[in-house]
């Protein structure tokens, strides 16, 4: 028999192949990253104390918004820092509109009593 013969015979172990959808049945059950989404949620999950500002801050900042709402009409990019689920958030964006006791920010509602900082 020639080296050439070995190639055209058929191989010994073969087996009919399985169809997609039993062979994803057997691997249903995988999950690789076990445990992965919760410790990302537990990441997230930061114990904050919020903080008190003292009237001098509160002040400044409402200041800030009285200048910033003279001009509102041309869309100002501010720089902000605010409390959002028991996390502090810096973030930067246009402020769309001021209202009593709210700002909306990005489309996004921030209580005036939540903000740590802006400028």
């Amino acid at each position: 028999m020639k080296e050439e013969d070995l190639y055209t015979l058929p191989y010994p172990f073969s087996k009919p192949k399985m169809d997609l959808n039993t062979r994803a049945k057997i691997f249903l059950p995988f999950n690789a990253l076990k445990g992965f989404e919760e410790k990302i949620n537990e990441i997230n999950q930061v114990d904050t104390i919020k903080v008190q500002l003292d009237d001098n801050m509160k002040e400044e900042i409402q200041s800030i918004l009285t200048y910033y709402s003279g001009i509102l009409s041309s869309k100002p990019y501010i720089h902000i820092t605010y409390l959002e689920n028991e996390c502090y958030r810096m973030d930067t964006g246009l402020l769309m509109d001021i209202q009593p006791g709210y700002i909306l920010f990005k489309n996004k509602i921030i209580y005036i009593k939540d903000i740590y900082e802006i400028n």
